[in-house]
């Protein structure tokens, strides 16, 4: 089930999943289970410049990943549509 894919996607064994608990896990399988999707950030890459190859303000990639900086790690998944 979705359910258990998610469980299992987050290790968590209860049943509360949390969205932004979802954003440091492989993008692959995040995309298996829902419409949403998801940049997965490269090494040396900025905020700006994933902007720039989705169109998506800073500001609004920041608002739908939460970030309270412009801070982003490689390996992170960014939320870039739902």
């Amino acid at each position: 089930s979705i359910m258990n894919t998610l469980h299992s996607i987050n290790k968590n064994p209860s049943q509360t999943i949390y969205h932004s608990g979802l954003k440091n896990y492989d993008a692959s399988k995040i995309n298996t289970v829902s419409n949403e999707k998801y940049h997965r950030v490269q090494v040396g890459e900025t905020l700006t410049q994933i902007e720039k190859k989705y169109n998506i303000p800073v500001g609004s990639l920041k608002v739908m990943n939460q970030l309270k900086s412009d801070t982003i790690k490689p390996g992170e998944a960014l939320l870039i549509s739902k």
